[in-house]
């Protein structure tokens, strides 16, 4: 238990996808003041629209899934 920080940090250093990084200090900044978290969220929010249309979203959504079907 002592050391689960350390292996959560180098689990979450293992991925690569962007939301790690977002999340991750989504979680530091809810230990700080409510107005430098409003700033985050809102941050936050924006680049969540900006990747809702990115083609690596978008390609995971039209990839075929275990009975789905292609497209």
């Amino acid at each position: 238990a002592d050391r689960m920080d350390e292996a959560v940090a180098r689990a979450a250093a293992s991925l690569k996808v962007p939301a790690v990084l977002a999340n991750r200090r989504m979680l530091h900044l809810s230990e700080e003041p409510p107005d430098a978290l409003r700033r985050y969220l809102a941050e936050f929010a924006v680049v969540q629209a900006d990747r809702l249309y990115s083609a690596d979203v978008l390609a995971k959504l039209d990839a075929p899934r275990p009975g789905r079907g292609a497209g």
